[in-house]
């Protein structure tokens, strides 16, 4: 009798080659067609100078490298090949985006089958945030391939446990932390999800917990890596006090408000979560009367946000009727959907809706509709099933391309582009008037090779407005 370890362990290569190439073709697609319709231009980057100088700085200069970001986001730009700042911030993107489809497929597959994954993966297509993953030219790109791609490594090991998928969900958890402070939101939620489902079918053998547990412990020391020594805290990036005194014409100075608690992974005890998750329950729940009305960018809520979230509960909704007699689909479909849709909340009410922070958390939207249509597909073998399945996935697919006129169309009347933001590149390479004040934009012009001005080179650049988010040119309805 053949030995069964082997078949399995090549069904799973074959599965993931499978889902690997699968991504790279919608990676492909979203960026050499798809991208085209949903920005008006071929790259966007907010908040650049952070980004250069943190390429410039990371293997050399700790001291400069940006309070706000994680030296591990920047890794896929900075091992791109490249010296040229533009340059490895565009590979990174992509090599970013490439992470997101591949990950989406295997979360799809993990959790509605086979039939989820080109489900989930054409509708990838019709949400513009998601498909312009390759055009935003910042380290966010490579932290949504490791959030999505766990998200798939966390359902895949609550679905089919075992020593190896708990190891990478393991690893998956791990590198949440590492990423950005923020990952703690998707990381506790798949940590707790872990150990809840192991809990129910009362594991008892000591390997599992510990191909769970270990990359966790080690990823402590990878975070003192990639945080640096002054990072800004989870508190203090989501703290919303800032943003209102900024709004009322302060200077958002986040330094001056003081902190019960601390949390950066690597840097703090991994119990000083518990008073983190105190003060961001507090601050979170006032944020609407701390920040009052966001008009300013209320236009850009209603016509780049608000249309997905319809999708998004019927979505949800379905998966969780066609997955109630499969208990760990379920728990893992909550496990990861859940700190997807935390982030949709904290965008929602965010000072600046900027294209970065929807092509984070909208990847669930095509997932929960692509787990709803394939799961109830996997539970037919009826081939007359499966036949209307493709006839479905055919007309989706057609409909995405715009050969169906609809919504899902890249022209479709209600779609807006996403004008590319360049306003800090600007300010960074042209006005350079912020030097004396944030030393970010002093190392992006050293790394620019551009000389360290003391006045400015021009006019600064304004801030975008709602207004200048324009409909789908014309000469795109017909590509």
């Amino acid at each position: 009798m053949p030995n069964p370890e082997p078949q399995a362990w090549r069904r799973w290569l074959l599965e993931g080659v499978l889902l690997t190439v699968a991504g790279l073709g919608a990676a492909i697609l979203a960026d050499r067609w798809f991208g085209a319709f949903h920005l008006g231009g071929a790259w966007t980057s907010s908040d650049f100078q952070d980004y250069c100088a943190g390429l410039h700085s990371m293997w050399t200069e700790s001291d400069a490298f940006p309070a706000k970001r994680a030296r591990l986001a920047g890794v896929l730009a900075a091992w791109s090949g490249t010296t040229d700042v533009l340059s490895a911030l565009q590979r990174g993107a992509w090599l970013g985006s490439l992470g997101v489809f591949t990950g989406l497929a295997l979360w799809a597959r993990s959790l509605g089958g086979r039939w989820a994954v080109p489900v989930a993966l054409v509708l990838a297509m019709s949400v513009a945030p998601v498909v312009l993953q390759s055009r935003v030219y910042t380290f966010y790109p490579a932290m949504n391939a490791a959030l999505v791609l766990g998200s798939g490594l966390v359902s895949l090991a609550m679905v089919r446990p075992s020593n190896a998928t708990l190891l990478w969900a393991g690893v998956a958890v791990g590198l949440a932390l590492c990423i950005d402070v923020r990952g703690l939101l998707w990381a506790g939620s798949w940590l707790v999800g872990l150990l809840a489902a192991m809990a129910l079918r009362r594991e008892q053998r000591w390997l599992p917990w510990c191909a769970l547990l270990l990359p966790i412990a080690l990823s402590y020391g990878l975070g003192a890596w990639s945080f640096p020594a002054d990072a800004l805290s989870l508190e203090q990036q989501l703290d919303v006090r800032p943003l209102a005194e900024y709004r009322s014409g302060g200077e958002e100075a986040r330094s001056a408000w003081r902190y019960s608690s601390r949390f950066v992974w690597g840097q703090s005890a991994p119990w000083a979560v518990l008073g983190t998750l105190g003060f961001l329950w507090t601050n979170q729940r006032s944020a609407s009367d701390t920040l009052g009305a966001l008009t300013d960018f209320a236009p850009i809520v209603e016509v780049q946000l608000d249309p997905w979230l319809a999708p998004l509960f019927l979505g949800l909704g379905l998966a969780v009727v066609v997955l109630r007699r499969q208990p760990a689909q379920l728990g893992a479909l909550v496990v990861t959907v859940l700190p997807f849709g935390m982030a949709l909340w904290v965008a929602r009410s965010s000072i600046e809706l900027q294209l970065r922070f929807l092509s984070q958390a909208l990847a669930v939207v095509p997932l929960v509709l692509g787990v709803a249509v394939g799961a109830a597909l996997s539970r037919w073998a009826d081939r007359r099933v499966h036949a209307v399945g493709f006839v479905v996935l055919v007309v989706a697919l057609l409909s995405v391309f715009g050969t169906i006129p609809g919504p899902l169309s890249p022209a479709a009347d209600w779609r807006r582009t996403w004008p590319p933001n360049r306003l800090d590149y600007l300010r960074t390479t042209r006005h350079n008037a912020y030097t004396h004040l944030r030393p970010e934009f002093r190392t992006c012009r050293v790394a620019l090779g551009l000389p360290v001005l003391d006045e400015s080179l021009g006019p600064a650049p304004q801030k975008l407005r709602g207004e200048s988010f324009k409909p789908i040119s014309p000469a795109l309805s017909e590509p």
